[in-house]
This record gives structure tokens, C-alpha cells and sequence, in this order.
């Protein structure tokens, strides 16, 4: 039996993310959120994101692009480059339970620019209590997730890059029981980026556009292949217009929105439970790619529902001398899909190499547990870093 920790913690996760492990729990028939396994694969890992309204595919490079948009390296300062990100993530539910990520790039001396990155992203759900059907405590609990991915990107035009990424993800539920143990799955993403300097108003500005899709690959399993869950793909779509008023003050805006490429759980009558075996066998039996094609017009109220199935993330930045950052963020989904109803305020500060940022998300939604979430980042310019010691 799953401990009543476990279930606590993955029942918010579904209602803050609309995605929850499908291999634990059946959907009930009368909720619409989006089911997925590996969720914190959809936590934003780094203090800037976070800040941003969770939003990054397009807003202008940094050391955190991995995980929004790796093309996005392509135009970063430096050369090479690591950062940080730690985000304690439900603390009002228990403790223990955190986000880490760490990413790297390096760009090649070459004539047509070239990066390779790679992040490691790792989430920990602490040390639970498992309690038996009569409540006899048998144990902890040492529930993860995590994630490999290395990617490759490459300057196409004067203005455009792309990249490719390839990712390997385990999550291990922490339970030891004959015929339930850890699953692994395999995916690989699809990045674009463009840039662009403009001159509007006698003004110099610069608009970005980046898209993503992310974690095309395998489904994942916790009982050796019975059920299979689909890990979060998602389609990100973004704009970034970024005013330079002046050598000391720029001002960013940011516009992104996200769907998972996730089928619809079925809809079934609750009181049949051969019409719901049926339902949620052939759930089980999609395809991960198939999932992908179904997930764009599969909800069962049709195209108001595949609309709210949409999240919408604005963020603004405000940069004093390339060392002062004030940040304010706000994202959006449907309450029928999930609870990421969120504001965000952030600052950072960029000093000889170094960035630091930190988030602070408070929740639109009445007794939300996302509320109150901090995150925090450092990043490490290794060539600003050499330049200063020498």
C-alpha cells in the first residue's frame, strides 16, 4: 500500500501541475487535468524561469537556457559556462521534498557558432513514512526522479539556431514490493531560437522568438511493463521584446504558453467498471508518439477544452547595468487543468562572473501549497571568472 505521505504529495502535484503518475492513480471521471508520470520534469528548475511567470523559451540567453531552450547558448557572453538551481517545492505539505539542477555548455571557436550542453536535474521527495492498511508504520519511504540530458546547438542563419537534446529519466517511487520498483525512459527534444536587434522609435530594441518541444520519446513503467505512463512532452511557444532605453537600463517582456502533448484521461461512467477497464486499457495502450498526435484534439469537450489546456506565462524584466535585475511574473492555466494559477516576483545580481537570483511565487488560489515557494540560482560565466583572476 502507498503510504498516505505519498499520496498526499502526488495528489498536489496533480493539482498544481495537472499531471500526475498514471501508473498510481486512475483518473476520476469528472477531473480534466492532463495525466503524465515524472512530473517534477514540469517544475521549473532555476530562479529566473521562476521569476519570469515560469517562462524562458525565448527570453534572452543565460547560463539556465538547458532546460528552456538550449539554442538559446548561441548567444550567451561567454564562451563557457555552469549554473545551479535548488527550489524547495511543497514545504507546506512536507519537508524534504526539493528540485536540484545543475547545467553546463561549452561553445566551439568555430565560424558558425556551435554549443554543447548538458544538465543534470534531480528531485527528492525526502524520507516518508510508509504505513500499512492498519496503520503500522513498516517503514521509509526514499522516493526520486531524475534526469540526464546532453544537447547539441547550431547558428543557422545570421539571426536563427537550433538544437537537439537527448535526455534518459528514472524515477524511482521508493516502493519494494514484488512487481513495483523503478522505471527509466528515454526522450529527446527539439529547440529553435531567433534573435534579432530592430529600431523602432529611434529606439534600439531586440524581439526574440524560441519554441520548444521537449521529452519526444518512450512511455514509463513501475510494474515491469503492465501500465505505462506518459512522460511530459510539451510544446512551448514564445516572444521576448526587449527595450534598451539606455547603456544603463534595459527593460524585457516576455509571452510564452505551454500544452502538454499528453492524451486526455477517458471519460467513463463511474458506475461501470467494465466500461472503465475498457477505457483506461486503451489509455494504457497508446503509443507515446501516437499520444502525442491525439493529446492536439482528443478532450472531450472539444476545442474550448484543448484551449484550456493551454498554460500562459508573461514575465518583465528590469536590468540596471547589466547587474541589477528586478523581476515580476504571472502564469495562468484553466483551473479544470491543474493549479499553477501564480505570481511571481524576483532580483539578481550579476558581479564578475557570478549571477545570482532568487524567486518568490505567491499563489492566486486560495490554500494552494505552491504558495510561499522560494528558488534560488547561481551562475558561473567560467570566462568572465578567468579574465578577473588573471
Amino acid at each position: 500500500m502507498l503510504s498516505k505521505p505519498i499520496r498526499g504529495i502526488t495528489a498536489a502535484l496533480t493539482l498544481l501541475l495537472g499531471i500526475a503518475p498514471a501508473t498510481l492513480f486512475a483518473q476520476k471521471p469528472t477531473t480534466a487535468a492532463v495525466v503524465t508520470s515524472v512530473p517534477s520534469l514540469a517544475i521549473t528548475p532555476d530562479a529566473r524561469g521562476a521569476a519570469l511567470g515560469h517562462s524562458g523559451v525565448a527570453s534572452s540567453a543565460d547560463l539556465f537556457s538547458q532546460y528552456w531552450n538550449p539554442a538559446k547558448y548561441l548567444h550567451t557572453p561567454g564562451r563557457k559556462g555552469f549554473s545551479l538551481g535548488y527550489t524547495p517545492w511543497l514545504n507546506k505539505i512536507a519537508d524534504g521534498i526539493a528540485l536540484m539542477n545543475v547545467e553546463g555548455y561549452y561553445r566551439f571557436s568555430t565560424t558558425t557558432p556551435q554549443t554543447l550542453s548538458a544538465s543534470l536535474h534531480y528531485f527528492t521527495m525526502g524520507k516518508i513514512t510508509q504505513w500499512d492498511d492498519r496503520m503500522n508504520q513498516v517503514g521509509q519511504l526514499g522516493a526520486n526522479e531524475w534526469a540526464l540530458d546532453l544537447a547539441y546547438a547550431q547558428q543557422l542563419t545570421d539571426h536563427y539556431g537550433m538544437s537537439v537534446a537527448a535526455r534518459y529519466i528514472h524515477a524511482d517511487p521508493g516502493i519494494r514490493r514484488e512487481g513495483v520498483g523503478a522505471g527509466s525512459a528515454f526522450a529527446m527534444d527539439v529547440t529553435g531560437f531567433y534573435t534579432r536587434p530592430l529600431n523602432w522609435f529611434k529606439q534600439n530594441w531586440i524581439w526574440n522568438a524560441g519554441f520548444s518541444i521537449k521529452n519526444i520519446g518512450t512511455k514509463i513503467s513501475f510494474d515491469g511493463g503492465t501500465h505505462s505512463g506518459f512522460i511530459p512532452a510539451n510544446l512551448a511557444l514564445g516572444m521576448a521584446l526587449k527595450w534598451i532605453a539606455h547603456e544603463e537600463h534595459t527593460l524585457e517582456l516576455n509571452l510564452e504558453m505551454n500544452k502538454l502533448l499528453v492524451p486526455t484521461p477517458p471519460i467513463y461512467d463511474a458506475t461501470s467498471s467494465a466500461e472503465r477497464d475498457k477505457a483506461f486499457a486503451d489509455y494504457y495502450k497508446t503509443a507515446a508518439i501516437a499520444g502525442i498526435f491525439k493529446s492536439l484534439a482528443d478532450a472531450p469537450g472539444g476545442f474550448k477544452e484543448e484551449w484550456q489546456e493551454i498554460r500562459w506565462s508573461t514575465g518583465l524584466e528590469y536590468s540596471y547595468r547589466n547587474m541589477f535585475y528586478g523581476r515580476a511574473g504571472w502564469s495562468y492555466i484553466h483551473p479544470n487543468k491543474g493549479a499553477l494559477l501564480t505570481a511571481s516576483i524576483g532580483a539578481g545580481l550579476r558581479y564578475n562572473g557570478l549571477t545570482f537570483d532568487a524567486a518568490y511565487l505567491f499563489a492566486t488560489t486560495a490554500n494552494n501549497p505552491v504558495d510561499g515557494t522560494m528558488s534560488f540560482s547561481l551562475g558561473v560565466d567560467l570566462e568572465q571568472i578567468h579574465k578577473f583572476f588573471q
